[in-house]
């Protein structure tokens, strides 16, 4: 098995592909992959698949101290955690494929017998398979289109080149709001304030595929023994696009036929970031005292956050290639 310089047509001569004609169809089987991934990530309703869990952090008040003689002072801030856990991935669909009849895939010359030979599925996979996965598994997009179909975290739900998956956000940054503390609002003893501002909402977007038309067109051999081009379209052996879109739906979720390209999403883990780092962000101060005076007997004291904002965590949701 190797990858293969595949042939085409040209004013009644064969042509072998230039590796920038290659890569047209590698990237016109990423196209075909964006419209009917075969692997998948959801927005749950409850609880996700997708480890670990994402915790935002901010500071409160500290819990309000109330005497009858003199302002008590308070003790520490406190801090709300909501944990985010809402991104369900690598859910796979396992696409039947055509089987290889030893003509069912296109045709290059083989230079050590002199002969046109059609490739074996392992050729196929190696020519125009597996490069495409390598191209929508990179750490940055060559050229608009190479990660079509792949899933990816985003700050908007509107993002050109992107579908939605769902407006429901899978991660949501908050900090404390410290101007919108004040005395007036300190409470009787054991209670707190909680004013907070919302940094950013995270959400979850598929890449759409990209219209890709190659400069020239692979060919076959037909039952005749007799060289054709293939049609672009249709659902049969004869189409090309339809077995591109069978075999790197079907490497993509099973990896049955060579390792290290099955396309696998984690946050946290091994392979590529997609799209923006889920932050969360707290303020960095120790708190700032302040009293109150009620009237009487009533002296109330609380703790308000201060600072600058400051990064806690960062979670970035990978692709992988597994």
């Amino acid at each position: 098995m190797t990858a293969r310089n595949p042939l085409y047509h040209d004013s009644g001569n064969l042509v072998e592909m230039s590796s920038a004609q290659l890569l047209e169809w590698q990237r016109k089987a990423i196209s075909m992959y964006a419209g009917n991934p075969s692997v998948t990530c959801s927005v749950a309703a409850g609880s996700g698949d997708l480890s670990p869990t994402m915790a935002d952090t901010r500071f409160r008040s500290s819990a309000a101290t109330q005497q009858n003689s003199s302002h008590p002072g308070s003790g520490s801030l406190d801090t709300v955690t909501t944990n985010f856990d809402h991104i369900s991935g690598n859910a796979v669909t396992n696409p039947s494929t055509l089987t290889d009849t030893g003509k069912s895939f296109p045709v290059y010359y083989d230079s050590s017998s002199g002969s046109v030979q059609a490739m074996s599925l392992d050729d196929f996979l190696d020519t125009f398979i597996k490069p495409a996965i390598v191209l929508m598994t990179a750490s940055s997009e060559a050229n608009t289109g190479d990660f079509g179909g792949t899933f990816a975290i985003k700050t908007s739900t509107s993002v050109s080149g992107f579908t939605l998956i769902s407006s429901t956000a899978v991660f949501t940054d908050t900090i404390a709001d410290a101007g919108s503390y004040s005395s007036g609002q300190i409470g009787t003893a054991g209670t707190f304030q909680d004013h907070n501002t919302t940094v950013n909402n995270y959400y979850l977007h598929r890449q759409d595929a990209t219209s890709i038309t190659p400069s020239q067109n692979l060919l076959y051999i037909d039952s005749n023994n007799d060289l054709r081009e293939y049609a672009t379209s249709g659902d049969d052996a004869a189409d090309i696009t339809d077995v591109l879109e069978q075999f790197i739906r079907d490497l993509a979720a099973s990896d049955d036929n060579a390792s290290d390209h099955n396309i696998r999403y984690n946050i946290n883990g091994s392979g590529e970031t997609r799209g923006d780092s889920m932050v969360d962000t707290k303020l960095d101060g120790s708190g700032s005292e302040t009293n109150r005076f009620v009237g009487g007997d009533d002296y109330r004291s609380q703790k308000f956050p201060n600072g600058s904002s400051s990064t806690i965590s960062t979670f970035n949701f990978k692709v992988n290639r597994e």
